[in-house]
């Protein structure tokens, strides 16, 4: 017999198909319950709902687990645009820092900025402006800034954007994927209840095939 899981979720599939199969599998359980109306017909009832659960449950799975994945890589990616930002930052401050108005207009002044949306919009505006003025593309010549290595740096925000696009898609899907094996789980659950119920009126007098299909006995 597998090892019962942990994960309470994973626990109720366990003793669900433990319930179902066990009694599916024995014609003593089989003859009992089919006197109460729950013969092989309406067990595969039960099994195919089983079985959409339990599809459902590792396509869930698998949906949280791309957007783990890709959460992970927008962070990555953030922090290699981030670094290069912060740097490229540090030495437009050193060329214009005594400018206010150039200041402004590149959103040099402030802190940065720390979610994600103003922190794209920041670093969007500085390449978008330096990119726009031959003039400050001139004066980074100092440090071997060109409009190529601007352009390129800006193109790394681009697939930050993408990124987090993507990311904010494989979250929906995950969400989506959570409400349709839960609204499967009730309907299975409900089954279950049902079944479970009967099982303990036609098996009231053998407490070992009540344990075989994982039920307890209920003590006088």
């Amino acid at each position: 017999m597998p090892t019962r899981p942990k994960n309470a979720y994973e626990d109720k599939i366990y003793r669900y198909n433990l319930a179902i199969h066990n009694a599916l599998n024995d014609p003593a359980v089989l003859t009992l319950i089919s006197a109460c109306g729950y013969d092989a017909k309406t067990l595969q009832e039960g099994k195919d709902l089983l079985e959409a659960v339990q599809l459902l449950f590792q396509e869930q799975k698998r949906k949280y687990g791309d957007q783990m994945r890709l959460t992970r890589q927008c962070k990555d990616t953030w922090a290699e645009v981030n670094k290069t930002f912060m740097r490229t930052r540090k030495l437009i401050r050193i060329v214009f820092g005594n400018d206010a108005g150039i200041c402004r207009e590149l959103m040099l002044t402030g802190p940065k900025k720390k979610d994600t949306p103003g922190w794209i919009s920041q670093v969007s505006t500085m390449y978008d402006a330096v990119l726009r003025n031959p003039g400050y593309i001139e004066k980074l010549a100092i440090f071997n800034y060109t409009k190529d290595k601007l352009e390129a740096e800006r193109a790394l925000l681009d697939t930050v954007k993408q990124r987090e696009l993507e990311k904010e898609y494989r979250k929906t899907e995950a969400r989506k994927a959570t409400r349709k094996r839960d609204d499967m789980m009730r309907k299975l659950t409900s089954w279950m209840s049902v079944y479970r119920r009967v099982l303990r009126i036609a098996l009231e007098d053998d407490a070992q095939l009540l344990e075989q299909l994982g039920i307890v006995a209920r003590s006088e």
